[in-house]
């Protein structure tokens, strides 16, 4: 019989689903009145419907005469697959409805390796709050192994350091950073209230590996040389912990954000004079993907997590400014 159901519905394009509750009505009430009734429909409707549903299937599944209804052999046969057909659909139904609405299903999302677990388990935390069901699963990643993953499906959403080349990427909310300097305590400029950037002279810069953020790492040393300074040497010490090492012992200047410069003992951070650097973290998402209530669902708890992280962690530092899609910071 189930055979007979999938081909009924392949075969001759039936609403299958809808015939299929008519005749569980009709089943239950074995009476065509009041089965019309429960459907809010007239009986001739309905009698024409089991008839094709019938004809579909190739055997009678009622017995009718003036005084009763009764199942058929095949009706009983049909009438237990016909529920099981039911409560999939509905459960098919439902599922989509509650994907649909971002409450429910599976988003990888890539994040930068300097984002702390403190800042990740709250960005946890407010999805299970926001949207019930709805995992996440964070992967630890620079921005061009995120947006590798993007393209390769691995990934459904990004947080990366803008600018980027890519073209089909939609930008979500946006975090700029103001980069300070991380001097060590003993360093005369950590005296200073504000550290102009040309007063760095001719000190190594510490910064993260072109390879990582192409775009970020070229638009930094670009900022630097507009304001005078020019490193002796570029230095990729492979994470902020070493780059912060390194301006620890006097050996390079970092420029990082006050919230993690005031993670790391001894190091002393400095706002700069001026026109501040800036940093711009992005959560991104492919537009070919779309981005339903899930994706901008944990797109938004990431940058309330990042930008708390940043306000909070460092006291009396400028507050970072978070910008909902951006209409730049994308390089096409």
């Amino acid at each position: 019989m189930s055979r007979r159901l999938i081909a009924a519905s392949l075969s001759f394009g039936i609403d299958l689903v809808r015939h299929l509750r008519y005749f569980v009505v009709v089943a239950d009430e074995l009476h065509f009145g009041r089965a019309a009734a429960r459907l809010h429909m007239a009986q001739p409707p309905l009698s024409q419907r089991i008839q094709r549903l019938e004809r579909e299937l190739g055997t009678r599944l009622f017995d009718r005469t003036s005084r009763q209804v009764a199942l058929t052999p095949a009706g009983r046969d049909l009438l237990g697959p016909a529920h099981d057909v039911l409560e999939a659909v509905d459960r098919l139904v439902a599922q989509a409805t509650t994907t649909a609405r971002g409450t429910t299903g599976r988003l990888r999302v890539g994040v930068l390796p300097e984002v702390g677990a403190a800042t990740l388990a709250t960005v946890v935390r407010t999805v299970e709050r926001r949207r019930p069901g709805l995992v996440v699963e964070l992967a630890p990643a620079t921005t061009v192994e995120q947006l590798r993953a993007l393209t390769d499906r691995s990934l459904d959403l990004a947080t990366v350091r803008l600018p980027v080349e890519h073209g089909a990427l939609v930008v979500g909310p946006t975090l700029h950073q103001h980069l300070g300097v991380a001097l060590p305590a003993g360093s005369p400029l950590a005296r200073r209230r504000r550290v102009p950037v040309a007063g760095l002279d001719d000190l190594p810069l510490a910064l993260c590996p072109r390879a990582s953020a192409p775009g970020f790492h070229d638009e930094l040393l670009a900022a630097c040389a507009a304001r005078g300074y020019v490193p002796a040497a570029v230095h990729h010490p492979g994470g902020t912990a070493g780059a912060l090492a390194l301006a620890l012992a006097g050996t390079a200047a970092t420029f990082v954000d006050e919230a993690t410069a005031r993670r790391e003992p001894g190091v002393t951070w400095r706002p700069l004079d001026g026109e501040p650097l800036v940093a711009r973290i992005a959560v991104v998402w492919p537009s070919a993907r779309g981005g339903g209530p899930a994706v901008r669902a944990v797109a938004d708890a990431l940058a309330e997590a990042l930008c708390r992280d940043a306000g909070t962690v460092a006291a009396g530092a400028m507050p970072p400014v978070v910008h909902v899609r951006p209409a730049s910071g994308v390089l096409t």
